[in-house]
């Protein structure tokens, strides 16, 4: 047991020192891009805001293990909806593949400190789906509202539906092919499947709601 949670620490500081990297670069490396069209406050801004979310991920899991209570059993509903704001805003706000950071980190993170038990065992094979899950949500953004100009709203009931359905699909081969025992995916059950599209479309709202007030101040 020690030997393992020493090996956890491990995984979860090289986990973290990534994290905080990739949040640097987001803020830094976005910055360089746009300081030229001069709107340096707007990714400053934006960027501040992704890396405290995706920080706060982090910290989450980190303060709960070992806690019994309410936040710590359901952290997936705190977690989840902050985890895909960020993906939203990135989307948005930042350019290339410097959102990649965004879309895997987190999810290795909640897995490896996230889900306590046996459940994180096979929690670990669902990692390339959620991956993917995620690059469906952050390129459906980027490709139709971004480029397409598509309302807000229709792009976020796509987005959500379609990180779901990777998420879920990849879930169901899964425990199709013996990967996942039934034990454990009637526990994952809802976590892969409805709970996906709860925590999504909270993670939309939120990013709807920062960037009108982002608009409000005339920062976005």
């Amino acid at each position: 047991m020690k030997c393992g949670a020493r090996s956890n620490y491990k995984l979860t500081s090289f986990c973290a020192k990534r994290l905080i990297d990739k949040a640097w670069a987001i803020i830094y490396c976005g910055y360089m891009e746009r300081r030229s069209v001069g709107v340096k406050a707007e990714f400053i801004e934006v960027g501040a805001i992704v890396a405290v979310m995706l920080l706060a991920c982090l910290a989450m899991p980190l303060l709960l293990h070992g806690s019994t209570g309410w936040v710590a059993v359901n952290n997936q509903f705190i977690v989840g909806p902050i985890v895909n704001c960020a993906l939203v805003l990135t989307a948005l706000r930042v350019r290339g593949v410097k959102c990649v950071g965004v879309m895997c980190l987190p999810s290795v993170l909640a897995v490896t400190v996230g889900l306590i038990g046996f459940m994180g065992v096979y929690a670990m094979y669902m990692i390339p789906m959620i991956w993917l899950g995620n690059a469906a949500l952050v390129l459906g953004f980027k490709y139709l509202h971004v480029h397409k100009k598509i309302n807000y709203a229709i792009v976020a009931v796509i987005g959500i539906l379609a990180k779901a359905a990777i998420i879920f699909g990849g879930f169901q081969i899964l425990v199709a092919s013996g990967a996942i025992p039934t034990g454990a995916a009637s526990a994952m059950f809802l976590g892969m499947g409805a709970y996906q599209i709860l925590t999504a479309s909270l993670g939309c709202l939120m990013a709807f709601g920062i960037l009108k007030v982002l608009c409000r101040n005339r920062r976005v």
